[in-house]
């Protein structure tokens, strides 16, 4: 395996140096080109007038009547384009890094403002949805490889965000304003997504390494709560993500590959300028780290994953009607391998042997069509599918089978979207979502008590069904006061409950620089469907209702200069019908669960509350340098069956984050990136281990009725932080380019407190485990 790290590194330097003479003979030039439509009506946008930012002499254009556009011999490099029309505000792009091995394509819309003295001549990522207001902001590719430790993972590179922070340094489930990833819901195209990473356990979508692969992903939304009522079954948080299209004029190719394995992408026209795809596929081994010592996971643990993801999109001539068939599919397999010296066998990690394997995959045809006088109507047709295989032997009990899962859930949805531009201060959007669901699901766990696996969940091939429809309208009252106002109803087919979702949001501008606005929300989720399921002797899960949480946040954003902001927010969480545990004395609360549906008695009698405040400070990339900090101080608590607060499991008080980034150009033309992230929070809380149970039984008991009491007062549960570092070079040669790049995860070598305390088997103890340390990723890039 050595000889594949040294043959990597060869390779890349080969490429320089072959590069370094074919550098000098590069035009130094680009074209992009792209399409711009408005925000509200999806109609093409002529007379746009695009340039260059910080161009001299100007390179400009404009949009002709379809809306398309051409800037040609534009300088390679990071380019920000600006694009200004009467009546709508100016729009800026996000640092298109131009190659000379391919034009840049790319779609954008423009938002309506009708006085421009009013319009935001500052640059912030305003959120892709205008109907959510307050705790929302878009992201793009470019600051997904940009920002250190993401590894090209869009939610590693949340963790730069506000109130976010990651469960486990292994894996990419996010934890947001103290609300667990199973709270969170991910959309791709307007698809719900079951799930969207490999090695995913159950009630969490992401699993430790993102199946999304930045080659496709476009400029997408995230929402930390507050958002719109289009958006449902979630009590926390959402990820809107989009597809860009592939080049319709030109082919064009990437092939990538590192430490953790190969990727390929390809697009380019079906039919010329009205047609074209976008493929990506990737395979990785991340075994490959371990044969140098390096582990993602743990040492005695070998990964493999592979996924597809494409995209193919038609328009007709006059760009009012497009048609797009997308998808995402991803295979994953994880062996935990028991150490085969028995004197090494500390925990339970090293003496049982896993075998776990998941597959998801999306699938989505989605019909627009530009109706006219401010209407369009958006159709998609998908289907998601989530399925598990995880079973667990244990060595010391002569591999005795101790848990056994077998999950898959296949969901066919149909929506419709309608949104009408009533005039310059009206405009209603409406949509219906409809769900079918096919699913069996088989779960054993061993009982300790009777030496035998029970059976907590076994369905059968079962159907479900569920709906959820919508109705929301922005009122413009002046240049100064904007409302919001909509509401959401969400139906559970499999045991007829229901819930009604108010929201909405004002919004007040005293000036073009400073935004404040309120918002109220109620948000209502679905439970997993192996809670309902869950057996017991009288199965009560069947009867659960629907979660809900209601929000309340107060945001005040304000532009000190042209790219510089800040923003603060006031919020205030409170859950209803929370699934608790509904046995006398029980702390049990299903959402400080990670990969469990409950294998208790629920009842839908519980509460949580979380409240806290988000301050942060944002300075956009513009001539090299990046910046975001961020710091969150929150609590969150939940109530149990006998009425008593607890601190929940996310309960660690604050989160901060500091996160910058310069990049220079080289001699010759090349450029080097350098970005550093320093991440620290008060450490997530444990539940304390019933010792005298744990040395009885020869394993890790819990003392479940005093709940997560343990935090970070306590000497056992240390501030947690880390600091990740990325290092890239970039360099464009004749009729190609090419990345380096390193992305150091944990630089200083912390070493964090795992999740939980562990039983220690030789030594008949109980003691804390720590996360992974130093991880170094490096990959090469080579596009033409």
């Amino acid at each position: 395996m050595k000889k594949y790290y040294l043959s990597l590194l060869l390779l890349s330097l080969l490429t320089v140096a072959w590069g370094q003479k074919k550098a000098n003979k590069s035009s130094g030039s680009q074209l992009i080109e792209g399409l711009l439509i408005d925000a509200e009506t999806l109609e093409p946008l002529g007379g746009v007038i695009v340039f260059v930012e910080d161009s001299y002499p100007i390179i400009s254009t404009s949009s002709d009547a379809d809306g398309y556009f051409r800037l040609d011999r534009v300088p390679l490099g990071r380019q920000t384009l600006k694009a200004q029309k009467a009546g709508y505000r100016t729009f800026y792009t996000d640092n298109i890094v131009l190659r000379s091995s391919k034009p840049a394509y790319l779609e954008a819309s423009m938002e309506a403002q009708k006085d421009l003295k009013w319009g935001d001549d500052f640059r912030e990522n305003r959120p892709l949805n205008s109907f959510s207001v307050v705790s929302t902001r878009s992201f793009n590719v470019e600051e997904t490889q940009r920002y250190p430790g993401s590894i090209n993972d869009p939610s590693r590179m949340a963790r730069s965000f506000p109130a976010v922070q990651s469960y486990w340094d292994n894996n990419a489930d996010m934890i947001i304003r103290g609300n667990p990833t199973a709270t969170q819901t991910f959309f791709l195209e307007g698809v719900e997504l079951l799930g969207m990473g490999h090695f995913a356990a159950p009630m969490s979508r992401n699993g430790g390494v993102s199946a999304l692969s930045i080659a496709l992903l476009d400029k997408s939304d995230f929402s930390a709560g507050g958002f719109a009522a289009e958006y449902g079954n979630a009590q926390s948080a959402v990820l809107d993500m989009h597809f860009r299209k592939g080049n319709p004029n030109q082919q064009a190719y990437s092939f990538r590959f590192g430490l953790i394995g190969i990727d390929f992408s390809a697009e380019g026209p079906i039919q010329r300028g009205q047609s074209s795809f976008l493929v990506n596929y990737r395979y990785s081994t991340l075994g490959l780290l371990s044969q140098f010592g390096l582990y993602v996971v743990r040492s005695n643990v070998a990964n493999t994953f592979q996924d597809l993801s494409f995209n193919l999109s038609w328009e007709s001539k006059d760009r009012r009607k497009e048609l797009r068939f997308f998808g995402l599919g991803a295979l994953g397999s994880e062996q935990w391998l028991i150490k085969e010296d028995s004197t090494n066998w500390i925990n339970r990690l090293d003496h049982n042997s896993i075998d776990s394997r998941t597959a998801n995959g999306t699938l989505g045809l989605k019909y627009s069509e530009v109706l006219g006088r401010g209407a369009y109507f958006q159709a998609t047709a998908g289907v998601s599918v989530n399925g598990t295989v995880y079973n667990v032997n244990n060595a010391p009990m002569d591999s005795t089978r101790i848990e056994s899962n077998s999950l898959l859930v296949q969901q066919y949805s149909l929506s419709g979207v309608y949104s009408k531009k009533l005039d310059q201060k009206f405009r209603l959007k409406t949509g219906l979502n409809l769900y079918g669901q096919l699913y069996d699901l088989h779960h054993d766990y061993y009982n300790y008590n009777t030496e035998r696996l029970d059976t907590f969940l076994e369905t059968g091939q079962q159907f479900n069904y569920w709906a959820r429809g919508y109705a929301q309208i922005q009122w413009n009252l002046s240049k100064r006061w904007q409302i919001l106002a909509g509401g959401a109803f969400l139906f559970q087919g499999y045991n007829n409950t229901y819930c009604l979702e108010p929201r909405t949001a004002l919004m007040y501008r005293p000036s073009k620089k400073t935004k404040l606005a309120l918002s109220y929300g109620l948000y209502g989720q679905l439970l997993p469907l192996g809670t309902y399921a869950t057996q017991t002797k009288i199965n009560p899960n069947e009867t659960l209702e629907i979660a809900n949480s209601q929000h309340l946040i107060l945001s005040w954003r304000q532009a000190l200069r042209y790219d510089l902001s800040t923003l603060v927010e006031a919020w205030y969480q409170y859950g209803s019908n929370q699934p608790i545990g509904s046995a006398l004395g029980s702390t049990f609360w299903l959402y400080n669960q990670r990969k469990s549906f409950g294998r208790v008695p629920l009842a839908s009698l519980g509460a949580n509350r979380n409240y806290g405040i988000d301050m942060s400070i944002e300075k956009v990339f513009r001539r090299g340098f990046f910046l975001m900090s961020s710091l969150s101080l929150f609590r969150s608590n939940y109530r149990a069956i006998d009425n008593n607060w607890y601190r929940s499991r996310y309960d660690n008080n604050f989160v901060a984050n500091f996160t910058t980034g310069y990049e220079w150009t080289l001699p010759k033309g090349g450029r080097l990136l350098c970005s550093a992230r320093l991440l620290a929070n008060g450490g997530y809380r444990y539940m304390p281990a019933d010792t005298a149970a744990s040395l009885a039984e020869n394993r890790m008991v819990f003392d479940e009725s005093q709940g997560y009491s343990l935090g970070q007062s306590d000497e056992d549960v240390p501030v947690y932080y880390r600091l990740d570092l990325r290092l890239a070079y970039r360099k464009n040669y004749t009729k190609s380019s090419l990345t380096l790049s390193l992305d150091v995860q944990n630089l200083s070598n912390n070493l964090n407190n795992l999740y939980q305390p562990f039983y220690h088997y030789l030594d008949d103890r109980i003691y804390n485990a720590y996360q992974s340390g130093f991880l170094p990723v490096i990959a090469m890039e080579l596009d033409f």
